[in-house]
């Protein structure tokens, strides 16, 4: 039909069905025999941090075939530590693990506790290390609840709003309660607040999405998913009807206490108490796949370097200069904090250490115009300065132009261990890339050095399009068929001028499918597009 004008907006896509869970992991470590909450990394691909019950303050960094890779105390007390989440807290270049102290079986606890720690980065290779290290940046917050005490072991983190929830373990109804994001500050004493009360018996466990699209709670024998569409509040997605998702169940999966969505979205996975327990993964199976995160350059990957002191010159990070001469290794590299996978040298005095080392590698990219923009996450102290074929990308802590031999502006050594990350333009050309980076210190006295760095390409979300031509019916009006993300909101406008526009009506797509009915008298307007309702 002539006349037609299709304007595309960006959706989100939420899938709706989960397969059984795979066995994926086997957790041997025997420190490991009462796991009570697992959160999957949003920095370290393929980790997860996993914890025991009770009155302990560590939390496990521990890989998806079910290795520890490190072990991580919060340095401070704790009563009954009951779930673990990860999720945006009061830096945008940050993420956190809030751990949630939170357990009172018989609902005496004057308050609770959630500590908040920034998510630092975590190797393979340091399983045979042994380490155990404090995080590097903890904040804690105690809660009270507005009615009195209450057992709980779920704890969550809306990823829209930075808001921490509390989920109560109580027969036939689970309440949710609030503590809003800017009330959690270092050492403050806040009240919670009472959001919703859903009908969900002995939750033991729960998460949202990364994407904040679903809500999800689990028991020993069941769990089940609310869906959020944009725009909706929390209070508004746990008013609907939940769907039922698969777990384990008894006997295989006993006290069942752990639920955590992947990094990515693309399914969840459970762990339970017990000796030895499973790892389970449950894949979304409707095909339907949210805006994605491609890995262009992982973490460890291996650089040149120049750690002799030299200046190499104003050009350095420009791609064709000949590196050949420089050392080579796999990040992470740097001295004196023994997780390093590459020792880089300091000199011969420890007190004068070198001020500045330059890092560079080169990678392959065949199609870089279907990223939108890049995410750049680095470990570094104290200063940054890091180049995309020849382009500056991120300066940070750093005085512009910078030679070697400039200090970076600020000590940054309790930040040395923490994944940074940036979003920034999309630079990247098809074929050979290149990217380097420079690190300074601020002082030449201090014992320690970190680097590394990752970069992700962002894949646009899909876009809410029009399926076929519309359907004409005996009287003169029409179907209008399209497809989006799941759950998603779309509102279906027209116009006769291309001007003014006017909303006929709202679909929520069932499985990212919708259609919607126009009259013969609405037909006539000619025009029609589609508009996503956003968070």
């Amino acid at each position: 039909m002539g006349g037609w004008v299709v304007i595309l907006v960006c959706t989100q896509a939420v899938a709706s069905d989960y397969a059984p869970g795979a066995p994926v992991g086997r957790i041997t470590e025997n420190r490991l025999a009462e796991i009570s909450g697992i959160a999957a990394s949003r920095q370290n691909s393929g980790v997860f941090w996993i914890h025991n019950d009770r009155a302990r303050d560590q939390v496990f960094a521990v890989s998806a075939s079910g290795e520890v890779l490190s072990t991580w105390t919060l340095g401070g007390e704790v009563s009954d530590f009951e779930d673990i989440a990860v999720g945006p807290g009061p830096r945008a270049d940050l993420q956190y693990v809030y751990c949630g102290d939170i357990g009172d079986n018989s609902a005496t606890r004057s308050s609770i506790r959630v500590y908040r720690a920034a998510e630092p980065a975590v190797y393979e290779y340091t399983a045979k290390f042994g380490l155990t290290m404090e995080f590097p940046v903890v904040e804690r917050f105690d809660l009270t609840y507005p009615d009195g005490a209450h057992n709980a072991e779920t704890l969550m983190v809306d990823p829209w709003t930075g808001d921490v929830l509390v989920v109560t373990k109580e027969s036939g109804i689970a309440r949710f309660y609030r503590a809003e994001a800017g009330d959690l500050a270092d050492g403050a004493e806040t009240t919670l607040s009472l959001l919703a009360e859903v009908d969900f018996d002995i939750a033991s466990a729960g998460d949202i999405s990364p994407d904040g699209r679903e809500i999800l709670l689990r028991q020993e024998e069941f769990a089940k998913i609310w869906r959020r569409r944009p725009g909706q509040t929390l209070v508004e997605a746990l008013a609907g009807v939940p769907e039922d998702v698969p777990v384990v169940g008894t006997p295989t999966e006993p006290n069942g206490e752990g639920v955590g969505f992947a990094a990515d979205g693309t399914g969840y996975y459970t762990i339970s108490e017990g000796r030895e327990p499973t790892l389970y993964y449950f894949a979304k199976t409707n095909g339907v796949r949210a805006a994605a995160r491609e890995i262009v350059l992982s973490q460890g990957a291996e650089w040149r370097y120049q750690d002799d002191g030299n200046d190499p010159g104003a050009a350095w990070m420009d791609p064709v200069i000949d590196v050949s001469g420089w050392r080579v290794g796999n990040a992470q590299f740097g001295y004196g904090d023994g997780d390093e996978q590459t020792e880089t040298l300091f000199g011969d005095d420890k007190d004068r250490k070198r001020i500045t080392t330059y890092f560079r590698t080169a990678f392959v990219v065949q199609d870089p115009a279907r990223f939108e923009s890049l995410i750049v996450r680095a470990v570094y102290d104290d200063g940054l300065a890091v180049y995309l074929n020849g382009s500056e990308l991120i300066r940070s802590n750093l005085a512009p132009q910078a030679p070697s031999s400039d200090l970076a502006l600020v000590s940054a050594s309790s930040e040395e261990n923490l994944w940074h990350s940036y979003t920034v333009l999309n630079r990247l050309v098809p074929g050979t890339n290149v990217i380097a980076a420079e690190v300074h210190r601020y002082s030449r006295s201090e014992a320690d050095l970190s680097f590394d760095l990752q970069l992700l390409g962002k894949i646009p979300e899909p876009a809410l399009r029009w399926v076929g031509s519309p359907e004409i019916s005996k009287t003169g009006g029409m179907t209008l068929n399209f497809e989006g993300g799941v759950d998603d909101e779309v509102f279906v406008e027209s116009s006769v001028d291309l001007r003014v526009w006017e909303t006929m009506g709202s679909v929520v797509l069932d499985h990212g499918k919708g259609s919607h009915s126009v009259s013969a008298i609405n037909a006539a307007a000619g025009f029609f597009r589609l508009r996503r309702n956003s968070p």
